[in-house]
C-alpha cells in the first residue's frame, strides 16, 4: 500500500489548487506583507476630508476595495456568460 491510501484503501485526493488560485494567494500574501510593513502614520487627503491614521490601515482598505471590485467584476462576467 502507498502512503496516499486512506484507511479504507481508497486514494485520498487532498486539496488541489488551480494555478490561478496559487497566483492569487501569492499576490494576496505579498500585498499583506506590504501592508503590514508600512506601519507609520499617514495622512489621507481626499477633497475636503483629511484623515490621519496608521499607513497600514489605508493600504489595507485600498487592498480590500480592490479585491471587492475584482470579485464583483469577475462575478458579473461569469453571470452574463451563462
Amino acid at each position: 500500500m502507498s502512503d496516499l491510501n486512506g484507511p479504507d484503501g481508497a486514494k485520498s485526493q487532498g486539496v488541489q489548487l488551480s494555478p490561478r488560485a496559487i497566483v492569487g494567494i501569492a499576490i494576496a500574501v505579498v500585498c499583506l506583507i506590504f501592508v503590514f510593513s508600512n506601519t507609520g502614520q499617514a495622512t489621507l487627503r481626499f477633497m475636503w476630508i483629511e484623515i490621519t491614521a496608521a499607513g497600514w490601515i489605508f493600504l489595507f482598505l485600498l487592498l480590500a476595495l480592490g479585491f471587492l471590485a475584482g470579485f464583483m467584476i469577475g462575478r458579473n462576467r461569469y453571470k452574463n456568460a451563462g
